[in-house]
């Protein structure tokens, strides 16, 4: 884990439920829950970081999120 990480971890573990919302929401743009599933989907730069982390550790392998 980066140091990054150990604090927003840190800070989540201990933090009120108004502020894990308050985390969520820099990080989400809308949580889908339905019977069957449930879908998240990540803000668009966040999406485009993950996206270009993930391809340069793993490869040009197809990603769906």
């Amino acid at each position: 884990m980066t140091p990054v990480q150990y604090v927003w971890q840190d800070v989540f573990k201990t933090a009120s439920t108004e502020k894990k919302k308050m985390m969520l929401s820099i990080l989400l743009e809308v949580v889908y829950i339905s019977k069957d599933k449930i879908l998240v989907e990540i803000k668009g730069r966040l999406k485009e970081l993950l996206r270009s982390s993930i391809q340069r550790e793993y490869g040009n392998e197809e990603l769906n999120f």
